[in-house]
């Protein structure tokens, strides 16, 4: 802190003598004042008080006026004679001493004098000096304040406590001033520290240090105490989920969950949300299949402060459930459909225990149905029995299985006992793949013989049952155990069996029926012919052609043939799988001759085949030569080589070629010559010609030609050099004439 120490010094008064002169009067009629004089304190000094009182004598009738530094200001600033005024200071706003003058300036004749008027510094002392320390719970404290000048509260931009401290008064004047400073409850788990505030004067302040210690952590939960939620993991108000607020005073909180009763099964969850949510976890629990409630615990944890959360839930209903259900059936012997002399029944129950009865529809008294428990891993797997049935009617009874007020109830059937029944014929009959028996009837009929009052049938089948391919056809009265039997017409290429099964009672007698294979097909579409064109694209304009094949085979296969320009293997079969297994693309590569081609596709079923035919047009014909443009030749014949003949490269996609000549001079001696040749050389022509007698050049084409296309080679010779012809040659720039 700034301090100073009081500064207090008495003033002194100075006798300023002023001379007067010898004569009353002045000129211009001015008067003349005798022994004219002024006295003034020569210092006054300030410290806490903020003005004084000097007297300023002076000659009687004298007039005098005052001046003064700007911080010093004068009651009146004009007088005539002695008189008195109060000089008064502003309040020093540096910690240092300042010093400023009053000047006097009297009568006529300029007689001046001056006052030295010294301020203290400015200090400000805070009592007591060290920080002051609030409790968490928020507290009043004091503090004095003691100063030479007027003085306020300020706040710093960081760090500031004026969110949580309250000060009265927050400014004051000279002297001793207390402060009370109160602090709000800190309810953060953090201290407050590093806060500070400082009593300001003009540029001189004292800082005071504040801090608050930090709120123990505290934690709250609502609700508190049990949640309870019903076996189907609903709550009181029917939610699946029971929302916690979380109310602490620090920054994260943490749970663990514990269980009283299945913790295995890990039934209590609590989902942590986010955002404005952060604090509201949300609490559910898995359904309890359990016959007895439960109870598990969330503890949550906030630095050292803890609460706990019971989650109750009610017990589930019993249930009990069997597997199989519905009915089991055994034959007269007692055996299942698998042979089995028992049935094993699986009880299902979240009770610990399970009871049965038995109730019968027919021979009660028999007590025909058993069921044996047994113990250990077994215990809910009881084993069921019946008894032959010795009837000649089938029986039915019912075992109720029961936990507590659920119940699961299975029924027992049994077959009549010595049911017979037999077919004719039996074993097996055959259909043709048209459907027809080898006495060529479009049905079959069977004979049934049994001693039941009736009998039922029912269809396999070992291929196409989703063809139903089978059919048997009943009828009442005489003809009532003479059922026919037909096939529909078999349009696959393999055979088929399926069975007929007749049964009276427990008695069956099985009929195996056969179809034979029907022929393979094949076909396609499009069939005959497509065409594509030089460049490959079908008359729609697309590069493929996409055909759908047809056939009752599992698969197909095909092979390529061409007539013509078979090493190229223009034409191309794309393939699919899935949807489009039926479905190839045909492409073609550009057909680069001039002659239109054909080839074959031919799809293939077993024995069955579909072909296609591919033809492509033919291309446009074309004729280059190497070299192009000019061949030039001496007048000897030569060609810039040196050479009496130019080798000529032909290229056409065309079979043959030709070619005729032609003059823009000298025509009549032919003078150019083409040499053709044949097998391997037979696109090598060479051009010649004739020596040129005359001095003038001369002009000729060769134009070849393949269909409509022609490639022109243009023949320079030059003139043979006369007697009087110019030679011109440059050797470094020397010219010889």
């Amino acid at each position: 802190m700034n301090a100073s120490k009081s500064i207090r010094t008495a003033a002194l008064l100075t006798l300023i003598p002023l001379l007067t002169a010898c004569s009353d009067e002045e000129p211009f009629g001015l008067k003349r004042y005798n022994a004219a004089y002024i006295e003034a304190p020569q210092q006054i000094a300030f410290d806490a008080q903020k003005q004084q009182d000097i007297t300023i004598t002076a000659s009687e009738g004298m007039p005098w006026q005052l001046s003064a530094d700007y911080w010093i200001k004068v009651s009146a600033d004009r007088h005539t004679g002695t008189g008195s005024i109060t000089v008064s200071v502003a309040d020093n706003p540096n910690a240092t001493e300042r010093t400023g003058t009053i000047r006097v300036q009297g009568g006529l004749y300029n007689r001046n004098a001056s006052i030295q008027v010294r301020q203290a510094a400015t200090y400000i002392n805070v009592s007591p000096e060290d920080a002051i320390d609030f409790d968490a719970e928020g507290q009043t404290r004091t503090i004095s304040v003691i100063a030479n000048a007027a003085w306020q509260v300020k706040w710093p931009e960081r760090n500031s406590p004026k969110e949580w401290l309250t000060i009265a008064p927050t400014s004051g004047r000279e002297g001793t001033t207390v402060l009370t400073l109160t602090a709000a409850k800190n309810e953060d788990s953090a201290a407050r520290t590093g806060n500070s505030f400082s009593i300001v004067s003009g540029n001189v302040s004292t800082e005071v240090q504040v801090a608050q210690s930090a709120a123990q952590n505290s934690l709250l939960i609502t609700p508190s105490g049990t949640v309870s939620f019903t076996a189907d993991g609903k709550t009181v108000e029917g939610n699946s989920t029971q929302q916690i607020a979380i109310t602490t005073n620090t920054e994260a909180w943490s749970y663990d969950i514990s269980y009283d009763q299945y913790a295995s099964e890990e039934w209590i969850s609590l989902r942590r949300n986010t955002g404005i949510n952060a604090n509201r976890p949300d609490i559910s629990v898995k359904a309890n299949t359990h016959t007895t409630a439960r109870t598990g615990h969330i503890t949550f944890r906030a630095g050292s402060s803890t609460a706990t959360l019971t989650v109750r839930q009610e017990a589930g209903s019993e249930t009990i459930s069997i597997s199989p259900e519905g009915t089991v059936t055994f034959n007269a012997e007692g055996r299942t459909a698998a042979g089995n002399t028992t049935y094993q029944i699986a009880v299902t129950t979240n009770a610990a225990s399970w009871s049965y009865d038995i109730s019968y529809d027919s021979n009660a008294s028999e007590d025909w149905i058993t069921l044996r428990k047994y113990t250990g891993t077994n215990a809910n797997k009881p084993d069921l029995s019946v008894k032959a049935n010795t009837s000649n009617s089938a029986r039915t009874g019912r075992i109720t299985f029961r936990a507590g007020a659920a119940t699961a109830t299975l029924n027992v059937r049994q077959e009549a006992g010595s049911t017979t029944i037999s077919i004719t014929p039996d074993g097996t009959v055959n259909f043709t793949a048209d459907g027809r028996t080898s006495a060529g009837n479009t049905t079959q009929q069977i004979v049934v013989t049994t001693n039941a009052t009736s009998w039922t049938h029912s269809i396999s089948y070992d291929q196409d049952a989703a063809a139903q391919w089978i059919n048997v056809t009943t009828y009442t009265g005489v003809n009532a155990n003479r059922p026919d039997i037909s096939v529909k017409a078999n349009t696959s290429n393999s055979a088929r069996t399926g069975r007929i099964t007749f049964r009276a009672g427990t008695a069956t007698a099985t009929l195996t029926v056969r179809q034979e294979a029907g022929s393979t097909t094949i076909s396609i579409t499009p069939d005959g012919t497509v065409t594509f064109n030089a460049d490959g694209r079908t008359t729609a304009g697309n590069t493929t052609q996409q055909i759908v094949v047809a056939t009752n085979a599992a698969s197909w296969t095909h092979s390529i043939s061409y007539d013509q320009d078979a090493a190229e293997k223009w034409i191309n079969v794309t393939t699919y799988t899935g949807v489009n297994a039926n479905r190839p693309d045909i492409s073609v590569k550009a057909n680069t001759k001039n002659t239109a081609r054909t080839g074959s596709i031919t799809f293939r079923a077993g024995t069955a085949t579909a072909t296609l035919t591919v033809r492509q047009e033919a291309g446009s014909t074309t004729i280059s030569i190497t070299p192009v443009g000019t061949v030039n030749f001496t007048a000897d014949g030569k060609t810039t080589e040196g050479n009496y003949q130019q080798a000529i490269v032909v290229t056409t996609n065309a079979a043959s070629w030709s070619y005729d000549i032609s003059y823009d001079q000298d025509a009549s001696e032919n003078w150019i010559t083409v040499h053709t040749y044949t097998s391997t050389s037979a696109n090598q022509p060479a051009v010649s010609v004739k020596a040129n007698t005359k001095t003038t050049p001369r002009t000729g084409r060769i134009t070849f030609r393949a269909g409509g296309a022609t490639a022109t080679l243009t023949i320079v010779q030059a003139g043979k050099e006369g007697e009087n012809s110019i030679i011109w040659t440059d050797y470094d720039n020397d010219i010889t004439l």
